[in-house]
């Protein structure tokens, strides 16, 4: 049974990423190192083995603590992290220089402000202030990023990176989880956390299910960093904030229903027992990714309708681009791009699975999509002649990084589906989780996507991991911070 499980859960990581077979089980080399003792007294434990969780308990080794361990309910290392492009924004004028991109943190928040609205200022410079180090200690983990410098889906200026290669993040978990290794963090995978509670002062207790043996016990911590993703797959949760999202909208990390999406909210539960806030959680991004979208940056694609026409400027960010898509009918959209373009990491399984096809012309690209082929060769008409003359469109655009004229064309249909929740628990620029009165709760931290009112209602490219990286380090230095404190005590 523990087996069929195990080997379950690669399955449906390969289908979640779309992972050829040999990535799959190169995947599976992450899987775990079960203590031989269930239980123990710890220093920092981290809930959530994905670059949030990585980094904050690489950080808390790092900086003191002793024994530091990842717990973990799936049977991969990786969460989300693992499905994603591995787009990283930062702001860092060594770097852009040498592209001559001209940046700084105030550019940041402004841009944040433009596409998030009421964002946390405080946090939102703290992430941009130390985007720079950290993706140079990402690069001491022994991380390699790609050259170039570009402006990722959803962003509104060239400020990411992505891993060398073009592989993707699962690529950063591989390398954080050696590190992890090496230093002696251990890690429990298949291990759910039940409950948290407050067992003296300065020590927290956090009940665990080992799911092999569908056996609790107990860990105890003076320190515990949640890193466990978002809600966005909490069906009921996510509906009881906005109800029009139900269950005809899936995930991007789930986007066929075959896998199991491991963003259930469970850190949301776990810190609410101890009087946590939770924030903003009504703001959920929508996001038209996992079907028929080949590109992790703008500029070289376009968005048609049922009936072969441009609907929106396809450089505006996600919520603006959501919006537009949810006007149309069936809320869908088709995608198209040509042979010069870059393709993403997941193309040639997309591919393989029928989501993106490929022309030899306009006219059979048009018969297969079912649009008019006069109306299809008019719409990249206008956008081409736009394109070589650099100028803004009807629709506002002002990006071109090239025409679309070259065959193949490749293309393929996308609908709307949830990508990230931006609530969560309320926490402060030192990952603090906080409560309802505004009060800081002692030893708890929160890193990535649990934690939320930040962004205010949107978040651009590549914040995310730059989230899950800055606010995970932070989350590990402050609580082996707190351990040391916790022990001087004692």
């Amino acid at each position: 049974m523990i087996r069929r499980r195990w080997l379950s859960g690669i399955c449906c990581l390969s289908v979640m990423n779309m992972l050829s077979l040999r990535s799959a089980f190169a995947a599976a080399q992450l899987v775990q190192e079960q203590s031989d003792v269930a239980g123990g007294m710890f220093d920092v434990i981290v809930v959530g083995s994905g670059m949030a969780g990585h980094c904050a308990a690489i950080s808390a080794k790092l900086s003191g603590a002793r024994r530091v361990l990842i717990v973990d309910k799936a049977p991969l290392a990786g969460g989300h992290t693992a499905l994603a492009s591995g787009s990283i924004a930062f702001v860092d004028a060594r770097r852009q220089a040498r592209q001559g991109i001209e940046d700084s943190v105030e550019k940041f928040i402004e841009d944040a402000r433009a596409a998030g609205g009421d964002i946390n200022e405080e946090i939102v410079r703290c992430f941009a202030q130390n985007s720079g180090p950290a993706i140079d200690w990402l690069q001491s983990q022994g991380v390699r990023f790609a050259p170039n410098i570009f402006r990722a889906y959803g962003g509104l200026h060239p400020r990411c990176l992505t891993a060398f290669g073009n592989i993707g993040a699962r690529y950063y978990i591989s390398k954080l989880h050696e590190k992890s290794r090496e230093l002696g963090i251990e890690t429990r995978l298949l291990t759910k956390a039940e409950g948290l509670h407050r067992f003296e002062e300065n020590l927290l207790a956090l009940r665990l299910l080992d799911k092999r043996t569908n056996s609790e016990y107990m860990v105890q911590a003076p320190s515990i960093v949640l890193a466990t993703g978002g809600f966005g797959a909490n069906l009921a949760l996510r509906m009881r904030y906005r109800p029009e999202l139900d269950h005809e909208i899936p995930t991007t990390a789930n986007p066929r229903g075959l896998a199991e999406d491991p963003a259930t909210g469970d850190g949301l539960f776990l810190a609410q027992s101890l009087g946590a806030a939770w924030a903003d959680m009504d703001r959920i991004v929508m996001l038209s990714y996992w079907g028929g979208r080949m590109l992790d940056y703008i500029g070289a694609e376009i968005y048609v309708d049922s009936e072969g026409r441009r609907f929106v400027d396809e450089t505006a960010t996600t919520s603006k681009i959501a919006k537009a898509i949810a006007a149309l009918a069936g809320r869908s959209m088709f995608v198209i791009t040509d042979a010069k373009s870059d393709k993403g990491v997941n193309v040639g399984a997309k591919i393989a699975a029928g989501s993106i096809h490929r022309s030899d012309s306009v006219a059979e690209m048009a018969c297969e999509m079912k649009v008019s082929a006069v109306q299809l060769q008019r719409t990249l008409d206008e956008y081409n002649k736009c394109a070589q003359d650099n100028k803004q469109d009807r629709f506002g655009r002002r990006t071109y990084l090239q025409t679309i004229d070259q065959p193949p064309f490749y293309w393929g249909q996308e609908r709307l589906m949830v990508h990230a929740t931006l609530g969560g628990l309320s926490t402060d620029a030192k990952a603090r989780v906080q409560s309802e009165s505004g009060s800081v709760i002692e030893g708890l931290f929160a890193s990535g996507e649990v934690a939320g009112g930040i962004w205010g209602s949107d978040r651009l490219g590549g914040t995310g991991l730059l989230q899950c990286l800055v606010q995970g380090k932070i989350a590990g230095i402050e609580a082996a911070r707190c351990a040391a404190v916790s022990a001087r005590r004692s």
